[in-house]
């Protein structure tokens, strides 16, 4: 037998003994996710930064411009918003630890 036949069968006899069914499965509650927040009224992808605050508020707190083009987010209590430039990248609704665990 050469090599090449002898590396095919070992192949087959590894992949034999791995069966497939052996993943373990993790699940994630996906849709439990931000109960607390729904009906929440964020900013669109967009806006002005002038309109954000106009309508949401001054955030609490903001970073300084990062790469090119500068990206910056402003963080709100149950929110952060993302910018490029002056104008909304994304808003992202802000973790809350519904399990009580403090994590």
């Amino acid at each position: 037998m050469n090599a090449f036949a002898r590396q095919g069968l070992i192949l087959c006899v590894l992949a034999a003994l791995c069966p497939a069914g052996m993943a373990e499965t993790v699940k994630v509650p996906v849709g439990q996710q931000g109960t607390g927040l729904q009906g929440i009224v964020i900013p669109k992808r967009g806006i002005l930064k002038s309109a954000v605050v106009a309508r949401f508020g001054e955030p609490l707190s903001k970073s300084t411009p990062v790469g090119d083009p500068p990206i910056t987010y402003w963080n709100y209590e149950d929110y952060t918003v993302y910018f490029e430039y002056d104008r909304v990248l994304d808003t992202v609704l802000n973790y809350t630890d519904q399990g009580g665990t403090g994590k």
